[in-house]
C-alpha cells in the first residue's frame, strides 16, 4: 500500500518492512459489535437504556440491539481474519451478557460464558495480562513559548502519565503532585508495590491530537477539578489551521505523527527506570459523518479511512526504525498465538522470499 499523508508524505508501507515479531490484528467493542441484546441470556446495559429510554440522544434512534450480529457470525468473522492475515485479536466482554443482573449476586449467565469460550475456542488464543491507557499527543501551540512547551508534557503527565507512572515507579507524576497537592491521594508502602510492575504488556488507545497553551492560575480560584489542576487550555487549531483533517465528530483530528512520537515519548520518559515491556496499539481509527444517502457499494470506498491507517502505520514504522527497538504497533488487544504462528512459518517464509 502507499501511503500519501497530509504532512506530504508519501511512501509504500508494506508487511514486509516492520520486524518479524511485529504484530498486527484487530479488534471490537462489544456493543457495537455482538448484537444480539436481548439473547442468550444477556440482561440490559446502560448503554441499552441510554439508547432506547432516552429519545433524540442517538440520531436516527440508531441502538446495538443487532449491531452486526458477531454473536451468530463469530465464526464467519475469525473466518475473515484469519483470511486477512491478521495475528492477533482483541474483543471486550459484554458484563450484561456474564452477569446479567448486574452483580455476582444477580447470578452467572453459563450461556453467555459459554459463548465467549467458544469465541476464544475460534481463535485458539493465549491473552497475557496488560493494562490499556488512553492518551493523546499535544504539540506547544507555540513553539517558541516555554510555558506552552512545557505545557504540552504536563498534558502528557495529567493524562498518560497519571496511570502509568504508577505502574513503572510505584507513584505518580512529580508535577501531578506538585499542582493537586493534598487532593492526590498517596499511595502507601503496601500499594506502591502491589501496582508497580503489575503488567506484562501496555496497551494505548490513540486517535488524536491537540495543542497545549499555558494558563496562568487564577488566585481567586476557590474550585478545583482535572481540567484546571494542570493549568492548560487546548486547542484544535493553530492560527486558524486545524492540526489535521476533522473527522466526523468535533474532537478527533487525525494526526498520525502524533502516535509516533508518543511512543518514542514514552520509551525516552520511562525506559530509564527499566527496559519497558511490549506496547500494544490496541485502539486507533477515525469517525465520519453520517452520509445516508450513500449506496453500501459507495460506502465500502473508504479512502479517508485508508489514509488514516496507511499515515499511521508509516508514522509507526519510523517509530519502529528510530530507534531500531521497536514500539508494537497493534490495532488490538489479545497477544499472537504462538502455535498459529509456528505453523504458517513455512508459508510466511516462502511469501517473504516470493518478494525479495
Amino acid at each position: 500500500m502507499e501511503v500519501h499523508g497530509d504532512k506530504g508524505v508519501s511512501s509504500k508501507v508494506s508487511r514486509w518492512v516492520f520486524p518479524q515479531d511485529f504484530v498486527f490484528g484487530t479488534a471490537s467493542s462489544a456493543y457495537q459489535y455482538e448484537g444480539a441484546a436481548h439473547e442468550g441470556g444477556r440482561g440490559p446495559s446502560t448503554w441499552d437504556h441510554f439508547t432506547q429510554r432516552t429519545p433524540g440522544k442517538v440520531k436516527n434512534g440508531c441502538n446495538g440491539n443487532v449491531a452486526i450480529d458477531s454473536y451468530h457470525r463469530f465464526k464467519e468473522d475469525v473466518g475473515i481474519m484469519k483470511k486477512m492475515g491478521f495475528d492477533a485479536y482483541r474483543f471486550s466482554i459484554s458484563w450484561p451478557r456474564i452477569l446479567p443482573g448486574g452483580k455476582l449476586s444477580g447470578g452467572v449467565n453459563k450461556e453467555g460464558i459459554k459463548y465467549y469460550n467458544d469465541l476464544i475456542d475460534e481463535l485458539l488464543a493465549k491473552g497475557k495480562i496488560g493494562i490499556t491507557l488512553v492518551s493523546q499527543w499535544w504539540e506547544p501551540l507555540d513553539e517558541d513559548n516555554d510555558q506552552d512547551v512545557e505545557a504540552a508534557f504536563r498534558a502528557q503527565d495529567f493524562m498518560f502519565g497519571w496511570f502509568m507512572e504508577p505502574l513503572i515507579t510505584g507513584d505518580y507524576p512529580a508535577k501531578m503532585k506538585k499542582l493537586v497537592g493534598c487532593r492526590l491521594p498517596e499511595f502507601s508502602p503496601e500499594q506502591s508495590k502491589l501496582v508497580k510492575g503489575s503488567y506484562d504488556f501496555l496497551g494505548l488507545n490513540y486517535y488524536t491530537a491537540s495543542y497545549a497553551f499555558n494558563v496562568a492560575p487564577d488566585p481567586h480560584k476557590k474550585t478545583y477539578s482535572y481540567s484546571t489542576d494542570s493549568h492548560i487550555e487546548f486547542t484544535a487549531e493553530r492560527n486558524g489551521i486545524p492540526i489535521g483533517p476533522k473527522g466526523g465528530s468535533d474532537k478527533l483530528y487525525g494526526y498520525p505523527e502524533g502516535l509516533s512520537k508518543l511512543l518514542l515519548y514514552i520509551k525516552k520518559a520511562y525506559n530509564k527506570y527499566g527496559t519497558l515491556p511490549p506496547i500494544y496499539i490496541t485502539e486507533n481509527g477515525y469517525d465520519e459523518k453520517d452520509n445516508s444517502s450513500l449506496t453500501l457499494s459507495e460506502a465500502l470506498v473508504d479512502q479517508m479511512r485508508i489514509d488514516y491507517h496507511n499515515d499511521h502505520l508509516f508514522y509507526i514504522q519510523q517509530a519502529v526504525k528510530y530507534p531500531k527497538e521497536s514500539a508494537i504497533w497493534f490495532a488490538n488487544f489479545l497477544r499472537k498465538v504462538t502455535q498459529t504462528k509456528a505453523s504458517n512459518k513455512p508459508r510466511l517464509d516462502q511469501q517473504r522470499q516470493e518478494k525479495e
